[in-house]
């Protein structure tokens, strides 16, 4: 008797393997456009509005669907690939997000940014455009600036261009005027500077001016999001150390009795070496 399974099963399955993030959020980004676009839910009910958020009954969904709703016609079909590219090159494997709490804690920072930027700077010093209503543009270009900062001296790939990474989002910037995106470029530059906010927040100060962590993920984001001391993934492993803070990998030496030799033979100090 045939267990195999049909077209759709292997869909839904291959699609459960993606990076969470990833695929959860340009999922509901495309799926919640079609929507919009196609008149099946009103456009005006996912918009950014700050006077609905502090009505009696507030209506919080609008701060996510702001920045999940994309561009109409081919952006529905551009801004979920870029969305859904960056987002899983956080997941995979990137050091600096080695938690789930890590990524949705930039997440969460980006998105207040930019939505404090178009409340107390577009809005009353308009720069080209402003203020904005949907923040996809920016969110994408914090997601680029982000993940390219790691991939530094490397070659990237814009559209068919091999480019040196740290390129890409000024790059992206350069085709929005190309291309008619002029509205635009205020929200990227925007996302870019909150990104790089955030870069000296988690890694410039503490490295390179020996201060603490600016930026540090919340306690209870910890808490609600759990997540395990080694987290298995159909992409890949993650292992975090106990005792809260990612190891950096400045050390490379064992703990007593972690080691190949017997414990009595660690505690006699350090070796010389003879000759």
């Amino acid at each position: 008797m045939s267990t195999q399974s049909g077209p759709g099963e292997q869909l839904v399955d291959m699609w459960r393997r993606l990076p969470l993030f990833a695929r959860n959020i340009s999922t509901f980004s495309f799926v919640m456009s079609v929507l919009c676009y196609t008149n099946i839910v009103s456009i005006y009910r996912v918009l950014w509005h700050v006077d609905y958020i502090f009505k009696f009954v507030p209506e919080i969904w609008r701060l996510p669907t702001s920045f999940l709703l994309t561009r109409p016609d081919w952006g529905m079909l551009f801004d979920t690939y870029f969305l859904y590219k960056y987002l899983s090159e956080l997941e995979k494997g990137n050091p600096r997000f080695p938690k789930l709490e890590d990524i949705l804690w930039y997440l969460i920072y980006v998105a207040l940014s930019i939505v404090t930027l178009n409340e107390f700077a577009w809005r009353f010093t308009p720069i080209l455009s402003g203020p904005y209503y949907t923040f996809i543009s920016g969110l994408i270009m914090a997601l680029c600036y982000t993940v390219h900062q790691d991939q530094r001296g490397q070659m990237a790939t814009f559209f068919v261009f091999p480019v040196p990474a740290q390129l890409v989002p000024y790059l992206m910037i350069a085709s929005s005027l190309v291309m008619g995106g002029v509205d635009a470029i205020p929200l990227q530059i925007g996302g870019l500077l909150v990104a790089h906010s955030w870069d000296f927040g988690r890694r410039l100060w503490p490295e390179f001016a020996g201060g603490r962590c600016l930026l540090p993920t919340p306690f209870f984001l910890s808490y609600l999001v759990g997540t395990p001391r080694v987290l298995k993934r159909d992409y890949g492993s993650a292992y975090h150390p106990t005792g809260g803070e990612p190891s950096t990998g400045r050390t490379t030496g064992m703990a007593p009795g972690r080691g190949p030799l017997p414990a009595e033979w660690e505690s006699r100090g350090p070796g010389r070496r003879l000759g």
